[in-house]
């Protein structure tokens, strides 16, 4: 089954951006992003709609072991609300 979500690096690696439904394998993926550049990335940056709490709170383990910063600018629904960074920000219009 193919993935429901994408991961990339952003800003000289200093953000991992994370987009799409918070569904199977999305932790493994966030976690292995981090290990890639392991002490570069500070912060997650959400666009989500949500998904698996299971999922969610098992990324939100991520987010907290990494002591990374969330911040969106889209949406960040559902299982998405469990992601909450060191220091988390939202871009207002």
């Amino acid at each position: 089954m193919a993935a429901h979500w994408q991961v990339a690096m952003v800003n000289d690696h200093q953000q991992l951006v994370f987009a799409g439904g918070v569904n199977e394998g999305a932790a493994d993926a966030l976690e292995q992003a981090i290990f890639s550049k392991l002490g570069t990335v500070h912060t997650l940056v959400l666009d989500s709609p949500g998904g698996w709490i299971g999922e969610g709170r098992r990324m939100a383990e991520v987010v907290k072991e990494h002591k990374l910063n969330t911040h969106f600018e889209q949406e960040c629904m559902s299982a998405c609300t469990l992601l909450a960074g060191h220091e988390r920000s939202v871009l207002t219009r």
